[in-house]
């Protein structure tokens, strides 16, 4: 340590402790070692020996202790307003000589009241984030001057570079970072894509400083740099100024608050920003507030990105009236937050009242039975919304029920994103029978991923098709019904999605049940049987999607008799068996 910060410490000429009377008798050793004092320096101080204990964890209730730090010198005015008025009279009790730093340990007044048990066993994390203050910049942040201390001072001499690489490399050797090649290579290009390229606070101040006089650049990646909220501060200052870029991405940047507060300020005054992807930067509930505002108050963005971020519950209180009031934004994703019950609704609500947002992602954050019902109140109240995402919300199969209900009403939506939901077979057939059913719905793309499906469920998609064009993703299809006993019974085995005899059994069930009637017209016999050759025939006229491979293999395994001839009667049994729900004539 260098002697600087020993004087600091020690070396103050008139403290409170100065004040404090004669020492005690008992007195304990304690040494204080400087560079320039050379060896060990033993001065007496007062008070009892204390054991080390900075190691040891300090109890929560009565008797905790707390830290009381005896400053050297006499403080400054603006050290002092960093201690409290407690803290001052802890100071003056203290019987300490000038030029010793001691911090020790002091047992509160026994006398305070504990906590209850109630109280000591509340959980940290359930306390409400709706106290805790937004980020506030310190008195001494300059914004005018915000790069004064990057300035370069170019030689008369030498002539201006419109490359901006000698700008560059002096702003590097200044920040005292590597330049980077790829930037020096294409900083006057109108794209620049760099990610992860390990940038840091500095890299990033560097490269802003720059880009505030480039012209020539429309698209900025910078995503997975590291640049933390001092990089979001100066970058957020370039795209005050720079007229040129349209589309920026500083996604994974751990911006924080700080990031977040000067990204806020920056949309408020930027009159060119088109596209903005802030996704992964650990925004808190406190930071809702001013990117909200913004929201409300900028007029060009067109497309925002808050993605994988800390939002919850607050947050979505905050922002849904802000997405009501919006009239400029396309496309919203808020995916991937934690956003649920209460800040669910609002996020909802403001979807519905939004007249001009085209696409919104919504999934991956828990909506529930709550914030499902506020969402199928706004597909059917919005009329301006082509694409919905809301998967892995949670949603129910009175959910799906309520949303099918909505899809009837709506005649703008075109893509429907509910995957990952645990809506069951029944919600499933309920949306797909309120759109088999609706005339004005132009719904043409819905995506039910991983939410098994019975046969059921696929006639009526057959049947919706047949209607007009539309794309339905679904998930693993049921080899049973969906009553109660049906519970729990195995679904299709994936290994036999390809298996021409489920193939053959689906198409039968699902699309063309004259199957058997068209075979009975070979069966002269009534047997229940016909021959090979004559079922080949019944499934080429009924254009059954087979190649003559599959058609054979079907073939072999129906005639286990090996007599050339097939039991259809049997095939019918069990493809009964198997969807009960579906009469087969």
């Amino acid at each position: 340590m260098e002697d600087t910060e020993r004087d600091d410490i020690g070396n103050g000429e008139n403290t409170d402790a100065d004040t404090n009377g004669a020492h005690n008798e008992n007195s304990t050793e304690i040494t204080k070692h400087t560079e320039k004092d050379g060896p060990m320096t033993v001065i007496k101080e007062e008070e009892e020996e204390r054991p080390f204990t900075s190691n040891k964890r300090l109890p929560s209730q009565n008797g905790r202790p707390s830290f009381l730090r005896t400053p050297g010198g006499d403080p400054s005015a603006d050290d002092r307003s960093h201690f409290n008025e407690n803290n001052e009279k802890n100071i003056q009790n203290q019987n300490v000589k000038a030029d010793i730093l001691i911090t020790e340990l002091r047992e509160e007044d026994n006398e305070k009241e504990s906590k209850s048990d109630t109280e000591s066993d509340i959980d940290e994390q359930e306390i409400s984030l709706r106290n805790v203050a937004p980020y506030e910049p310190p008195d001494d942040d300059d914004d005018d001057g915000w790069d004064t201390d990057l300035e370069i001072e170019e030689d008369s001499k030498t002539p201006h570079d419109p490359t901006y690489r000698t700008q560059y490399t002096k702003l590097c050797e200044q920040l005292g970072v590597v330049p980077v090649s790829y930037f020096t290579r294409h900083m006057v290009d109108k794209v620049i894509i760099m990610r992860s390229h390990g940038l840091g606070v500095q890299g990033t101040r560097a490269i802003a400083r720059v880009l505030r006089d480039v012209i020539s650049l429309e698209k900025l990646d910078l995503e997975g740099n590291w640049m933390e909220g001092e990089g979001g501060k100066a970058l957020s200052k370039t795209l005050e100024e720079n007229e040129y870029i349209h589309d920026v991405s500083m996604a994974k940047n751990k911006l924080g608050s700080q990031g977040a507060y000067y990204v806020a300020k920056m949309l408020l005054v930027n009159t060119n920003l088109r596209k903005l992807n802030i996704s992964g930067n650990e925004f808190q509930n406190k930071d809702a507030a001013g990117l909200a505002d913004a929201m409300e108050k900028n007029t060009t963005l067109r497309e925002l990105n808050l993605s994988h971020n800390f939002f919850g519950e607050e947050a979505g209180e905050v922002l849904g009236p802000a997405i009501g009031a919006n009239e400029y934004l396309d496309v919203l994703d808020l995916s991937w937050n934690n956003i649920r019950r209460r800040g669910a609704v609002a996020v909802a609500k403001g979807l519905a009242e939004n007249v001009i947002l085209k696409t919104c992602n919504l999934s991956w954050n828990g909506f529930g039975p709550e914030g499902g019902a506020a969402i199928a109140d706004a597909i059917a109240n919005n009329s301006s919304l082509l694409e919905l995402d809301i998967s892995g919300n949670r949603l129910t199969c009175d959910v799906a029920v309520k949303i099918g209900k909505a899809l009837k009403k709506n005649e703008t939506l075109t893509v429907l994103k509910m995957g990952n939901n645990p809506i069951s077979t029944s919600g499933c057939i309920a949306i797909v029978t309120d759109l088999s059913n609706s005339e004005g719905s132009v719904l043409s793309h819905i995506d039910l991923s991983e939410i098994p499906v019975e046969f059921e469920f696929l006639k009526i998609v057959e049947e919706l098709k047949q209607k007009r064009k539309i794309e339905i993703l679904h998930g693993p299809i049921l080899s049973s019904g969906n009553t109660a006993e049906d519970i729990g019974k195995r679904a299709v085995d994936p290994r036999r999605k390809k298996d021409p005899l489920l193939v053959l059994q689906e198409h039968v069930v699902i699309n063309d049940s004259r199957l058997v009637s068209m075979l009975q017209k070979y069966d002269v016999d009534h047997s229940l049987s016909v021959s090979a050759d004559d079922f080949v025939a019944v499934l080429e006229e009924l254009q059954v999607p087979f190649d003559r491979k599959q058609l054979q293999l079907i073939v072999d395994k129906l005639d286990k008799t090996e007599n050339g001839r097939i039991n259809y009667g049997k095939f019918v049994e069990n493809a009964s068996r198997a969807t009960p729900q579906v009469p087969v004539v």
